[in-house]
């Protein structure tokens, strides 16, 4: 199987599990008490919220400056901002395909090589994985009594694996290690091989650059004003409507780590997962299946709006945006 072929049944395999998740969610709405519920709605705090996520989407621009920064490559926060947002926007067409978008287009911009940022971008995701995960261990601690429901629906995932296909797989990895720890010498005299090498090396370097920062504790920072500012638009939107007002900021940490889990699925824009997500951990928590997804419908509509509008208006930032004298001479010294 090609790559490309594959790369399009994964594509349309992850886009018909986010239409059947986006059914089941939509079956449950009632856009008659949806409409009701929005004519309720308190303005001040719902557009709270959508201002929360812009600060929150700022904070993680800068957040990768920083990063950029520490590996030789700086970039002003206002095109990592803009690249961002374009990123976001690419990803409700093609889920993944936004983080190498945005990393594209610092090229022509700053002049900084794809295989750097690209290991920043996975810097930054090691650390919301991080993040997330402490999350997700907190709420099971606390709250595993309540969460019980999406465990005891799931089947065991490993009831049906066959592990001939693991022990196959590590006898295959095995054998490539060994053939290219016997030929490495002469496979790096390839020029195919050569590019791949300092590929890797300008991939590991962004990585590393971590190690790098030059403000580690504004870096902490960062990344805390970025979670703390998801929870706190995730309240905002609940405090929007009579239904939900009376949510503790506990419940918004559980139902942000929830979305953001619905999120991580390879689906474009968490179309599904984020509803399914949402919809059920409120039904957990005593709220019907309507409100579930009414508040689901709202928080993720208004926002996949404001993504695409800000992303749209990004990417026509960055048309007009040209390297600097000293970014070209940072490129040229990193080749």
């Amino acid at each position: 199987m090609n790559k490309r072929l594959k790369s399009t049944l994964l594509y349309l395999v992850g886009a018909a599990l986010g239409a059947s998740l986006l059914y089941l969610a939509l079956a449950k709405a009632d856009f008659a008490e949806l409409w009701q519920m929005m004519g309720q709605a308190r303005w001040l705090p719902l557009i709270g919220a959508l201002v929360v996520v812009v600060l929150s989407h700022w904070l993680r621009a800068w957040r990768w400056s920083q990063l950029l920064d520490a590996s030789g490559y700086p970039v002003p926060t206002e095109r990592t901002f803009a690249a961002l947002m374009f990123g976001y926007l690419v990803n409700y067409a093609v889920p993944r395909l936004g983080e190498v978008s945005r990393c594209s287009v610092l090229i022509k911009t700053n002049r900084t090589p794809i295989a750097t940022s690209a290991g920043t971008v996975v810097t930054e995701r090691l650390i919301d994985v991080i993040t997330l995960a402490l999350f997700l261990g907190a709420i099971l601690l606390t709250e595993l009594q309540t969460l019980a429901g999406f465990f005891t629906a799931a089947s065991n995932p490993l009831e049906n694996l066959n592990f001939t296909y693991l022990y196959l797989l590590a006898a295959i990895l095995v054998l490539l290690g060994l053939f290219l720890i016997r030929f490495r010498k002469r496979l790096m005299r390839l020029n195919a091989v050569q590019k791949l090498a300092a590929f890797l090396s300008k991939l590991v370097s962004g990585l590393l650059s971590i190690r790098h920062l030059g403000r580690p504790v504004l870096f902490g920072i960062l990344s805390v004003g970025i979670w703390g500012g998801y929870v706190l638009s995730t309240w905002l939107f609940l405090q929007a409507f009579p239904q939900t007002e009376g949510a503790s900021l506990w419940f918004a940490i559980i139902l942000n780590t929830m979305g953001a889990v619905g999120m991580a699925l390879p689906v474009p824009g968490g179309l599904g997962p984020f509803h399914a997500a949402i919809t059920y951990t409120m039904v957990l928590y005593g709220f019907t299946e309507t409100q579930g997804a009414n508040i689901a419908l709202v928080m993720h509509t208004s926002q996949l709006v404001l993504n695409i509008l800000m992303g749209a208006v990004g990417y026509g930032y960055l048309l007009f945006q040209q390297p600097s004298a000293a970014e070209i001479a940072a490129s040229e010294a990193g080749e």
